[in-house]
C-alpha cells in the first residue's frame, strides 16, 4: 500500500525496472514520460485524500453519430464540414501567417505572472528579457486560455489554444501515418489492475484508450507544434513548468527539430517530484518530451537533475539563481510592513482543514504576531471563501491576506520575521533572503533536506504536545542564517548568446 510520495517514487521506479516502458513509442517518440507524470499526480491525489482521483480528464472515445433522417443528416454534415473549414482557415491558417521569426520563444502561463507596477508581469521571463535586452528577438506563447488586458510585453504575446483546436480539425481530414508500439503494455495494465490504488488508472489508460490518445491528441499536437516552430525558427525554447501535456509535446517537437529546449525552475526540483527527479531508465537517445537543459536556482536542485542526467550528454544543468529574487535584491524599495509571519498556502491536494487546523488557529488567536497569509495562484478564485473561513474562525483581524497575496513574494520575504509553509517551494526563496522556514507537513522533510541540514528550515509536527512551545521558540530565535551564492561563475551573462 502506497502511503507517501517516497513510496510513489519507489513504485514508479519499480515499474521502470520491470516493464519495457521504453518500447512504448508513437512514431519513435517515447510515450512513457506522459504516462509517468499522469500516474505520479494520480497517485498523489489518491494517497493524500481527494474524493475523486484523476490526474487528467478521462480519455473518452467518441461514439458514432446518432442516426437521423437521411436528408437532415446530409445537411448537418455539410454544414459541419463548412464550419470546420472556416475554423481551420480563420483560427489556424491566418494565425500561423502572423507568426514572426524570433530567436527566443518563451512558454509560460497566467500562473507565472504577478502584478507589478500595475501590470501583469511574468516574474521569470520578463526579468530575463529586460536583463539581456532581447525584446526584439523574443516571442511569448501562453498555454492557458486566460485573457488579460494589461500584460507586460503584450506585443510579444501569442496564444495557441484556438489554433491548436483548428489544426486538429484539419488533421482529421488527412491520412494519418501514425505507428504506436506498445509491446508489454497489457502486462503493465494487468499489474496496475491488481491494486485498489491503481485499478482506476489501468481502466482510464486501457490499450484502446491510450491508442485513441496517441492517434487523436499526441500525434496531431506534435505535428502542429513542429509547423509552428518551423515558421518561427527559434534558436531556443524556454519553458516554465514543462510537464503539462501540451508543453511536453511542444518540447518533443522542438527537440526533434534540433532546437535547444530549456526548463526554467519555478519551484522545488526534488527526488520525489517525478517530473524532475528519479528518472531511472532514460534511454540512450533520451526522451524527446523532456527539456535538454535546466536552469536551476540552487546546487541541490542541480544535483537532483544531475543524478539521472549525468550519464547522457543530452541533458545539461546550470545554476543561474532565481531571476525574480535577484531582481528584487537589486531594488531599494521600502515596504510598509515588517516583522510579520508569512504563511504561504498551497492548493489541492491540501484541504482548508489542513491549512487552517484547530491547533494553528489557536496559535494565531493567542499569540501577539501579525500573520500575512499568501494564497497560491491557483487559489485566487477562493480568496473570498478563505476570508470568510478566517472570519468564522475569529482571526481575520489578526491576518493580512490582500497584501500577502498581491505584493511581490521577494518583498514579503525580505521583510518577514519568519516564513511558514507546508512544503511549498517558497521555502527555497525564503532561504535566498536568509529567512528560516517552518515546515508544517512531513512532505517537507523529503522536499528540503538540504535546507533542513543547513538550519534554513525546520519541520514541526502539529500533532506533538510541545508543538506550541517549539513554534514560539523558533519564531523568537534571533539567530541569522546565512545564505550562499553558489551559481555558475558566468551566472546568466551568456544565457542568450
Amino acid at each position: 500500500m502506497l502511503r507517501t510520495r517516497e513510496d510513489i517514487k519507489d513504485f514508479v521506479n519499480d515499474i521502470e525496472k520491470n516493464f519495457p516502458i521504453n518500447t512504448w513509442k508513437m512514431n519513435e517518440v517515447h510515450v512513457w514520460p506522459i504516462l509517468r507524470i499522469h500516474l505520479y499526480f494520480y497517485l498523489i491525489l489518491k494517497i493524500e485524500g481527494e474524493k475523486e482521483v484523476s490526474s487528467i480528464k478521462p480519455i473518452n472515445i467518441p461514439t458514432k453519430d446518432v442516426k437521423v433522417f437521411f436528408f437532415r443528416r446530409i445537411t448537418y454534415k455539410i454544414k459541419r464540414l463548412l464550419r470546420k473549414l472556416y475554423v481551420v482557415f480563420k483560427d489556424y491558417s491566418m494565425w500561423k501567417q502572423k507568426l514572426p521569426q524570433k530567436d527566443f520563444l518563451f512558454l509560460g502561463a497566467m500562473g507565472h505572472r504577478v502584478t507589478h507596477k500595475g501590470m501583469q508581469f511574468n516574474k521569470y521571463f520578463d526579468v530575463l528579457i529586460e536583463q539581456h535586452q532581447i525584446k526584439k528577438a523574443s516571442l511569448f506563447f501562453e498555454y492557458d486560455s486566460s485573457s488579460i488586458s494589461n500584460q507586460y510585453h503584450k506585443d510579444l504575446l501569442f496564444k495557441f489554444d484556438k489554433a491548436l483546436i483548428a489544426f486538429k480539425i484539419f488533421f482529421s481530414f488527412n491520412d494519418k501515418n501514425i505507428s504506436f508500439d506498445n509491446e508489454g503494455y497489457s502486462q503493465f495494465l494487468g499489474f496496475l489492475h491488481k491494486s485498489v490504488q491503481t485499478k482506476d488508472f489501468s481502466i482510464s489508460y486501457s490499450e484502446e484508450k491510450i491508442s485513441h490518445l496517441v492517434q487523436r491528441q499526441l500525434a496531431p499536437k506534435i505535428l502542429f507544434f513542429k509547423k509552428v516552430l518551423q515558421k518561427i525558427k527559434p534558436k531556443k525554447v524556454i519553458v516554465l513548468c514543462y510537464y503539462s501535456d501540451d508543453i511536453m509535446l511542444f518540447v518533443a517537437a522542438a527537440n526533434q527539430l534540433g532546437i535547444e529546449t530549456i526548463e526554467m525552475q519555478h519551484g522545488p526540483q526534488i527526488p520525489i517530484h517525478l517530473a524532475y527527479g528519479s528518472w531511472s531508465s532514460v534511454p540512450e537517445k533520451g526522451y524527446d518530451m523532456l527539456p535538454r537543459t535546466y536552469w536551476c536556482w540552487d546546487s541541490y536542485s542541480k544535483k537532483v537533475l544531475d543524478d539521472w542526467g549525468k550519464d547522457s550528454p543530452l541533458y545539461k544543468t546550470r545554476i543561474i539563481g532565481n531571476p525574480w529574487v535577484d531582481y528584487w535584491k537589486k531594488k531599494q524599495d521600502k515596504y510598509l510592513y515588517n516583522n510579520y509571519i508569512l504563511y504561504s498556502l498551497q492548493p489541492s491536494p491540501l484541504t482548508f482543514e489542513q491549512l487552517f487546523n484547530d491547533i494553528l488557529i489557536e496559535f494565531i488567536k493567542k499569540e501577539p504576531y501579525i500573520w500575512f497569509i499568501r494564497l497560491h495562484p491557483r487559489q485566487l478564485g477562493e480568496l473570498e471563501t478563505i476570508k470568510i473561513l478566517l472570519e468564522n474562525k475569529g482571526i481575520l483581524n489578526k491576518v493580512n491576506v490582500d497584501n500577502a497575496t498581491n505584493d511581490a513574494l521577494p518583498q514579503l520575504l525580505s521583510n518577514a520575521k519568519i516564513h511558514i509553509t507546508h512544503f511549498s517551494g517558497t521555502a527555497i526563496e525564503a532561504s535566498f533572503f536568509d529567512k528560516k522556514t517552518i515546515l508544517l507537513n512531513a512532505i517537507g522533510l523529503t522536499s528540503f533536506p538540504e535546507l533542513i541540514k543547513a538550519n534554513k528550515a525546520v519541520y514541526l509536527n502539529m500533532e506533538e504536545v510541545d508543538f506550541y512551545q517549539k513554534m514560539i521558540e523558533i519564531i523568537e530565535d534571533e539567530v541569522i542564517i546565512i545564505g550562499d551564492d553558489n551559481r555558475d561563475v558566468l551566472k546568466s551573462d551568456n544565457l542568450f548568446e
